[in-house]
């Protein structure tokens, strides 16, 4: 009777090094997805303000080619 009783509540706790491992590996994907998202938004921003750049100098050398 002992045996089953302290064996229910060890499957009980929530604490178990198994469930804190877990729980860990849980926290460090989310963080490696967040720093994977916000990679790829750094991307996006760097991509978008060469774009810009680009445009502007199109722009700029348009209007020196209609000033002449």
């Amino acid at each position: 009777v002992f045996t089953t009783t302290s064996r229910s509540t060890k499957g009980a706790t929530p604490t178990s090094p198994d469930d804190l491992l877990s729980t860990l590996r849980d926290e460090e994907e989310s963080i490696q997805k967040r720093d994977e998202v916000a990679a790829k938004l750094e991307e996006q921003d760097t991509s978008t303000m060469i774009k810009m750049r680009e445009e502007k100098l199109r722009i700029e050398s348009a209007e020196v080619v209609t000033e002449h």
